[in-house]
């Protein structure tokens, strides 16, 4: 449990105090410490998250965390590649806390911001969706969205979110594909609507302060 984790993670940080490094530099290599740092920053963009959902083994979440974020495959096989789970979730902690926005991947226009990513289903905000002609689309459901127009009429037919129906969605900036808004078809159901983006039309803006405060620059994009 995260209970066990955050009871490692007070040990660790009494024992640093016998030593001549302060806290902070033990944090870094503490992995039940970063466990629970980057649990605590999935928390909040996956509100239906619990403890017991997520494996004990630091090594093992990490892995976890990998797949469910929505992430390039470059950027998921570098992660993997990581010899160490303390590297793996200092890594992921760093993407986590930087994330600000989504943008079209294409144009790089604002899309949504991190605050309006959304569980519709109990495996995370994100999952893998098949249509009829077998092209899986890894879909990130949001509250709201930003500069995107519809296209076409809404239909029920082959909807991956039963009692919902599908829009085609086109970014405003430069038409390309990003997913689909999806519509309640009875006022019973809650949310009346929220927006599925494909992964693949979406690029994360990432908030860098210390390069910020450096002079080198302020923003990142990591392609997701």
């Amino acid at each position: 449990m995260l209970i066990r984790h955050k009871e490692k993670c007070r040990r660790t940080q009494m024992a640093a105090y016998s030593t001549s490094w302060p806290p902070w530099v033990y944090r870094q290599y503490d992995v039940h410490y970063l466990r629970v740092v980057v649990f605590e920053q999935m928390s909040k963009w996956h509100g239906k998250l619990q403890p017991q959902q997520c494996p004990q083994d630091p090594t093992e979440f990490s892995f976890y965390v990998i797949a469910r974020l929505p992430l390039s495959n470059d950027l998921k096989l570098r992660l993997i590649r990581l010899r160490s789970p303390e590297q793996r979730l200092r890594c992921l902690y760093g993407i986590l806390s930087k994330w600000t926005t989504l943008n079209c991947s294409n144009c790089s226009r604002l899309v949504a911001h991190r605050k309006d990513v959304f569980s519709m289903s109990a495996s995370g905000p994100m999952a893998a969706y098949v249509n009829p002609g077998g092209i899986v689309h890894e879909t990130l459901t949001l509250h709201k969205a930003h500069s995107l127009f519809l296209a076409g009429v809404p239909s029920e037919q082959d909807s991956w979110f039963p009692g919902y129906k599908w829009t085609i969605c086109h970014c405003r900036g430069c038409s390309r594909h990003m997913g689909w808004k999806f519509t309640a078809t009875t006022p019973d159901y809650k949310p009346q609507s929220f927006w599925g983006l494909t992964r693949s039309a979406l690029q994360s803006k990432i908030e860098d302060h210390d390069l910020a405060s450096s002079g080198v620059g302020v923003n990142r994009f990591l392609i997701i």
